[in-house]
């Protein structure tokens, strides 16, 4: 849930379609429907993975340098908590209540910048770059290596993601009076779509 994050590779898009790193300054991307995302963990007694099987909104991130030519992202993806479904209804409410859904109804990816630019002469590159995750309140950065196809005007971001509850200051979920417990340790698995505009 958390990480989902994210995106970081847009910028590596623009610079496969145009060549050149100047000509992706400014370059926009809307993040498109069917993209999805899934936590997968453990408990005790087994596994489980929560999903959210498609992102309904349409935000933007603009690609930038800045004055020093660093990259830079503008941007933010914001993910309602109770569109997650464990195809268990005890987990899933176990897994709201966890993330706070009542207190803290969204959990927010911000991009910030990227570590490099993708092989323009490559369609598949993988990127890294750093994102700002907030989950219940609590912020906290990672970096993240994301794979990419591309195709024309479009992209497919993704991405494999390591994080844990307690990084969020959050006990993991429990369910059937304790008797099962989730591990802390998560998989964030994403996929996104995304499309220059």
């Amino acid at each position: 849930m958390k990480k989902y994050l994210l995106l970081l590779i847009v910028f590596i898009v623009s610079t496969s379609f145009v060549g050149n790193r100047n000509t992706a300054l400014n370059t926009k991307w809307i993040i498109t429907e069917h993209s999805n995302l899934s936590v997968n963990g453990t408990t005790n007694v087994g596994k489980f993975s929560c999903k959210i099987n498609e992102y309904a909104k349409t935000d933007t991130i603009i690609i930038a340098n800045d004055k020093t030519d660093n990259i830079i992202l503008t941007g933010a993806v914001t993910i309602d908590v109770s569109n997650f479904s464990c195809s268990n209804f005890i987990m899933t409410r176990e897994l709201r209540k966890t993330l706070k859904s009542d207190q803290f109804p969204q959990l927010i990816v911000k991009f910030l910048s990227l570590k490099e630019i993708a092989n323009p002469n490559s369609k598949v590159s993988t990127v890294c770059g750093n994102v700002e995750i907030t989950i219940a309140g609590v912020s906290k950065r990672f970096e993240i290596s994301y794979r990419i196809n591309i195709d024309n005007n479009k992209m497919t971001l993704v991405g494999v993601q390591p994080i844990y509850f307690s990084d969020f200051k959050l006990t993991p979920p429990k369910k059937v009076g304790h008797l099962v417990r989730a591990n802390d340790k998560l998989s964030v698995i994403f996929n996104l779509n995304l499309r220059a505009i």
